[in-house]
């Protein structure tokens, strides 16, 4: 009990001009009490401040401020997180707290929000990410022409400004691939603040750097408050994904496959009727004797003499086209596989850029003729 009676003692302390007659998550105008009072250790809901919200500072950890106005469910919920870590504050548990305040920051980016959220994290010592919301809060309160609220902005910028703990993330040349992406805890940072010394909360923080075809790196640092870091990253390893085999049934093997198939039924039913040809064509040599050097059919040799030259026809066609068919479907079917593509740079050795070559030749010379030239190529 006497803890959190110390704790109120100094918040009071630190927001003595934002205890107003108004909500703290109201903007535009008073809401109503809670049905249910506060939690017992949390300060009275009527004193909370409501300071106008602000563009998102640098923290990495203060929310972007929504172009839209909050929705009436989304109002509510943010008050409900708003009161409870407002308690969770008072009770001592700052990171639950912080967290709290800031999702319903980010429902309703309300003034008192920011400024409790500021303070949330300067008691769970993320010292540059309250330095930035102080920032954001100062910002807003010059716009909305508030000086007690810059006051108070300016004085907690100026007590954490010296204990600020600062990380340079040196990006040498040899690591710049292309669609290289480097993230502080996470969070890209552009270009611009490569090699430039950038506020970062005390504690473990990890460097990433991923790139399309690279393997991820990542470093994890501990910096103490009042501390300059530099952190340089290391080159990235190249290693391209893995290619699926090309596709066996190529649309090329399915043509083939598609002629060769039908022809092998061709040929099949041209091999039927070449022996039916033959079977037909012994019939009529029994039916169609011969005598004094003169063959004599009977009306059978006959018949079947004649249904042999049409079977005979029949089988030669068939079995040709067949063939035909076979080879041309085999054909396309034994080129038709997916061609591989060129060779690509081992795991490890990034692909070269191009770069131009010098080669010798000939070349019309102003008098006539030709004469030698060096010639050189991009």
């Amino acid at each position: 009990m006497k803890h959190r009676h110390a704790h109120a003692l100094l918040l009071a302390a630190v927001l003595p001009s934002l205890l107003l007659p108004e909500v703290a998550h109201a903007q535009t105008a008073p809401a109503p009490p809670p049905a249910t009072a506060p939690p017992a250790t949390a300060p009275p809901v009527t004193t909370a401040p409501a300071t106008p919200a602000a563009a998102a500072p640098a923290a990495p950890s203060t929310p972007a401020a929504p172009t839209t106005e909050a929705t009436t469910d989304a109002r509510a919920l943010a008050e409900t997180l708003f009161f409870t870590g407002r308690g969770l504050m008072e009770g001592g548990r700052f990171a639950q707290a912080c967290e709290k305040f800031a999702e319903s920051y980010r429902l309703d980016p309300a003034a008192g929000t920011l400024i409790n959220l500021a303070v949330c994290h300067e008691k769970a010592g993320r010292t540059a990410s309250s330095w930035g919301e102080f920032r954001q809060a100062l910002a807003e309160a010059k716009r909305m022409n508030r000086p007690e609220r810059e006051q108070l902005a300016k004085d907690a910028i100026a007590r954490l400004e010296p204990d600020l703990a600062y990380v340079s993330i040196v990006v040498p040349p040899p690591v710049r691939v292309p669609g290289l992406q480097v993230l502080r805890n996470g969070v890209p940072l552009l270009p611009a603040a490569w090699d430039t010394e950038l506020p970062i909360d005390p504690g473990s923080n990890e460097i990433s750097a991923t790139a399309p075809d690279y393997l991820p790196e990542s470093k994890t640092v501990t910096i103490e408050k009042k501390q300059h870091l530099t952190v340089t990253l290391d080159p990235l390893t190249y290693h391209p994904p893995e290619k699926p085999p090309p596709p066996f049934w190529t649309a090329q093997r399915k043509l083939g496959a598609g002629i060769f198939i039908p022809g092998v039924v061709v040929t099949g039913v041209g091999v039927v009727f070449g022996v039916l040809t033959l079977n037909e064509k012994k019939t009529s040599n029994n039916d169609c004797p011969s005598f004094d050097n003169q063959q004599w059919c009977t009306q059978s040799g006959v018949n079947a003499m004649s249904s042999a030259k049409t079977d005979a026809w029949v089988s030669d066609i068939g079995i040709g086209i067949g063939v035909a068919a076979m080879v041309t479907g085999g054909v396309l079917f034994a080129v038709g596989g997916a061609k591989e593509e060129a060779t690509q740079a081992p795991q490890g050795v990034p692909p070269k850029e191009a770069k131009g070559q010098w080669g010798w030749g000939v070349a019309p010379s102003s008098h006539g003729g030709f004469q030698g030239a060096l010639s050189h190529s991009f």
